[in-house]
């Protein structure tokens, strides 16, 4: 019994082992499979010179069989081939003189075969001609191209890190002086916001704390000199002028723009204002609301009852079917007894009759076993209908209205004023009625319908008239923008048509300086082209925060 037992032991594992190799094979055929199919597949690539294609089909094949000595020359052979397309790329767009994109193409070509001696090759050619490149620019002193060069050189030719990041070093340093130079000049020929955008690029290549400082004292001197002065005039003992005038000068529109009251010094513009006392009425007006609700319940037959009623009716009629049927297997038992005693007895033989008799005598006691299952289907109907009462107690709804009673308060007044401009611009004229009003219900408790009394709860006079004057406030301060925007605008339009450079670029920094969030983009691409400064807008921006 023991040696049985190690026979089957020996066998269980050699179908073990058996399954492992069958899997392994499988596992093997499978790869090879797919190894040939990337092999072709590459091979298709490769002949339409679709080179990167082909590099990830073979690519899939070394993985599927990491041992396969045709995918890895596949693979040496695509990338050197790949290395030899963005090498010659890189070197065209030399020759096109498109000196950023040669440094894509060779950190390409890089990136496919980083020790490939032609690939090394192209990478220190792209650098020579880098250098000759940012020479040159540097002659013109167009610092920003000579710098993108080595940041795109630093970022994309790792290899050239560190020599590239040492001469982004001496050109922010050259650039930061040569801006500095320039803002002393600008200071000289009595232009600070030319100043504010050449200390602020200085500031933003080499973060010298002293120039942070002097950029801050030329931007306080623009903001003094390019103020947006507005005089409000009106009568200080009404109100309405009062809330309108203490309003604008408390929240100013910015830095350059400021309302004075009662007098100041050669404004730009005056704004008259008057707004009349408020005037009030009210009115009321009635409506019938209806609600309906619940106003009792009452006796309604039971849907159920009459349910469970029926099915009542049909387990008696099923009871008596099978009470029947029993009567009939009966009968049926009788006469073929009646049979076989007839016959007499009939050792060791199964006749007709007997046959029959056994069949009916079946039949007989599966309709008994039926008919008892039959009454006690019957017993429990008649136990969910006795549980079941006939009539139910049923909701009854009504409509009920009351009488509402809305209240409404109504201020009024007159404004009328308008802005004028000391350089000739049209006036803009404030003449308005203003008008709010607030609106409140009352109507008595419904207890019918559980609802309380709602009593009315207007607010007072005196409360609406802040919110005339803050309508007064708001078309005023919408006025005194829209003049703000038209002063800046024909500063823009006075940059574009000066001929003298350094006088253009201090009146489009001016524009710029008076709202940094909204600056037409030619106004950044000129600064670009008169200061060499293309990111004016982001430098410009930072004083914002």
């Amino acid at each position: 019994m023991g040696h049985r037992r190690m026979t089957f032991r020996r066998a269980g594992r050699a179908i073990d082992w058996l399954k492992v190799v069958v899997f392994c094979l499988a596992v093997i055929a499978a790869s090879s499979c797919t190894h040939g199919r990337m092999i072709s597949r590459g091979d298709q690539h490769f002949e339409k010179g679709q080179y990167e294609e082909a590099l990830v089909a073979y690519e899939d094949a070394h993985r599927a069989r990491p041992d396969s000595l045709e995918a890895t020359q596949r693979v040496e052979t695509t990338r050197v081939r790949l290395v030899e397309v963005w090498a010659e790329r890189s070197r065209a767009s030399i020759r096109l003189e498109n000196y950023l994109e040669a440094i894509d193409n060779a950190a390409r070509a890089l990136s496919f075969s980083p020790n490939n001696p032609q690939a090394r090759a192209i990478e220190r050619e792209v650098v020579v001609r880098i250098e000759e490149r940012a020479g040159k620019v540097l002659e013109s002193a167009d610092f920003a191209q000579a710098l993108r060069l080595y940041d795109a050189v630093f970022e994309r030719l790792g290899n050239q890190g560190q020599e590239a990041q040492e001469r982004r070093a001496e050109i922010r340093i050259r650039w930061s002086k040569d801006l500095v130079k320039r803002a002393d000049v600008a200071e000289q020929d009595s232009q600070p916001a030319r100043g504010v955008l050449l200390l602020s690029k200085a500031f933003a290549l080499t973060a010298d704390p002293e120039l942070a400082s002097r950029r801050d004292a030329y931007l306080d001197r623009v903001r003094a000199e390019r103020r947006y002065k507005v005089l409000a005039v009106g009568n200080s003992a009404e109100a309405g002028f009062a809330y309108v005038s203490e309003r604008l000068m408390r929240e100013m529109m910015g830095p350059f723009f400021e309302v004075y009251s009662p007098t100041v010094d050669k404004p730009q513009a005056s704004l008259r204002l008057a707004v009349g006392k408020p005037r009030f009425d009210t009115d009321r007006r009635t409506r019938t609301e209806r609600v309906n609700y619940q106003s009792g319940t009452r006796q309604a037959p039971n849907p159920h009852y009459k349910s469970r009623q029926d099915r009542v009716h049909d387990e008696e009629r099923r009871v008596l079917e099978v009470e029947q049927e029993i009567t009939r297997q009966q009968q049926y038992v009788s006469k073929y007894q009646s049979d076989v005693e007839r016959e007499g007895p009939s050792p060791n033989v199964s006749t007709g009759a007997e046959q029959n008799l056994s069949n009916a005598r079946s039949r007989l006691e599966s309709a008994q076993r039926r008919v008892i299952d039959q009454r006690q289907q019957l017993q429990r109907a008649r136990d969910d209908l006795n549980n079941s009462p006939q009539f139910v107690e049923e909701a009854v709804y009504s409509d009920h209205t009351y009488t509402v009673t809305t209240h409404t308060l109504r201020a009024a007044a007159s404004l009328h004023g308008e802005l004028t401009h000391r350089d000739g611009r049209a006036a803009i004229p404030l003449d308005a009625q203003l008008q709010v009003e607030a609106s409140d219900d009352e109507y008595a408790a419904q207890p019918v319908i559980n609802l309380a009394e709602r009593r009315l709860e207007l607010p007072s006079a005196q409360a609406l008239t802040p919110r005339l004057y803050e309508q007064a406030y708001r078309r005023s301060y919408d006025a005194l923008a829209h003049s703000f925007e038209q002063h800046r605008l024909e500063l823009f339009d006075r940059a574009k048509n000066t001929t003298a450079s350094d006088q253009r670029s201090e009146l489009y920094v001016i524009y710029m300086l008076m709202d940094l969030g909204s600056i037409e983009p030619s106004a950044s691409i000129a600064l670009a082209a008169l200061e060499g400064i293309p990111d004016s807008v982001a430098v410009l921006t930072q004083l914002a925060r």
